[in-house]
């Protein structure tokens, strides 16, 4: 990381009475900075708002470049989650629970 730059974030976060968050771009110049390094700068949450959807747009286009070439999933099976897996990701269980005692 630039020194310049640290020395900036340390400067705000030092000023500002109050937790700072950090937007980090996945690809910009300060998205190799480590959490350890983040905090030792003052701040208290870092998000990474494109991290997801590159991710995501990564393995679609892979998965459906072999779907395009091998006509089925056969290639992406073991890099894909089970349908048990996805619901328990999505946190399915607690929603359909919120949705019992919640009802219209």
């Amino acid at each position: 990381m630039h020194c310049r730059r640290a020395h900036e974030i340390r400067d705000v976060t030092e000023k500002v009475e109050a937790p700072c968050m950090f937007n980090l771009d996945t690809g910009g110049p300060l998205a190799g900075l480590h959490s350890d390094q983040l905090h030792k700068l003052g701040i208290a949450l870092a998000i990474y708002p494109s991290l997801i959807r590159n991710a995501l747009g990564f393995a679609m286009r892979e998965a459906l470049g072999h779907l395009r070439e091998d006509g089925h999933t056969g290639a992406m099976r073991s890099r894909m989650l089970s349908a048990a897996e996805y619901n328990t990701y999505l946190g399915l269980a607690e929603v359909e629970e919120w949705e019992r005692r919640f009802q219209a």
